[in-house]
C-alpha cells in the first residue's frame, strides 16, 4: 500500500510537471467584510500547492448583505487573471455556500455559512470550495468521486467528507487545461520522507 502511494505521488509530480509556458495567469482573491486574513492565506497557499497555480490577493471590498450582489458587482479582472474569488463575511443572513458567474470567472464564498469553533475544520470546507470554483474556471464539470473537491455536495456533512483537491483524471484535466490557456504553473515542491 505504502508503495502504491509512492509511485502514485512520482507519477502525478512526473506528469504535471511537464511544460511551463510563458503567459503567468493568477488565481486572484479579494475578501468582502470581516474575514479573517488567515483564511486568505490559507487558501491561497492550497491553491499553488495542489493546483500549481499562482495567486493574488486584490484589495479588501465592502461588506455586502448577501452574496447575489457582490456577484453581481464584480466581474473578471482585466489582466490575464484564471478568475476572481471573493471569501465574504455577509451583513445580512444569508446561508448560501456560494455563487458562481462562469462567464464572468468570479465565485463568491460566504465563509460565514461555515463558521464553527472548529478553524482547521473551517478552512478545509473553504479550501473545498476554492478548488471546487477554480475547476469552474477552467471549464470541469462535476464529479461522482465523493473524494473529489468537484463532487456535488448535499450538505456540510458530504462537504467535509469530501477530498479538498481533485481526482486524479480531474487533476490532469485542470493541469492540460493550464498549459492550454498559456499559464504557467508553479513547480511542485518534493515530497518530504516522513519522520
Amino acid at each position: 500500500m505504502k508503495l502504491k502511494k509512492i509511485l502514485i505521488t512520482l507519477l502525478i509530480m512526473g506528469a504535471f510537471h511537464s511544460s511551463y509556458a510563458e503567459n503567468t495567469g493568477k488565481l486572484c482573491f479579494a475578501s468582502s467584510g470581516e474575514v479573517d486574513a488567515a483564511i486568505v492565506t490559507r487558501v491561497m497557499k492550497h491553491v499553488e500547492k495542489y493546483a500549481q497555480l499562482a495567486t493574488e490577493q486584490k484589495v479588501a471590498l465592502d461588506a455586502a448583505a448577501d452574496l447575489e450582489a457582490l456577484l453581481k458587482e464584480h466581474t473578471k479582472d482585466a489582466h490575464d487573471s484564471v478568475g476572481l474569488i471573493v471569501l465574504a463575511k455577509l451583513s445580512g443572513e444569508d446561508e448560501t455556500h456560494s455563487l458562481v458567474s462562469e462567464s464572468n470567472k468570479v465565485m463568491v464564498i460566504n465563509v460565514g455559512a461555515f463558521a464553527i469553533d472548529d478553524a482547521e475544520k473551517e478552512g478545509r470546507r473553504i479550501e473545498r470550495l476554492v478548488m471546487r470554483g477554480l475547476g469552474t474556471f477552467l471549464g470541469m464539470g462535476s464529479c461522482p468521486n465523493p473524494h473529489c473537491a468537484l463532487f456535488e455536495y448535499k450538505g456540510l456533512k458530504q462537504l467535509d467528507s469530501m477530498g479538498r483537491n481533485y481526482c486524479p483524471p480531474h487533476m490532469m484535466e485542470g493541469f492540460k487545461a493550464l498549459d492550454k490557456a498559456g499559464i504557467k504553473r508553479l513547480k511542485p515542491a518534493p515530497p518530504q520522507p516522513k519522520k
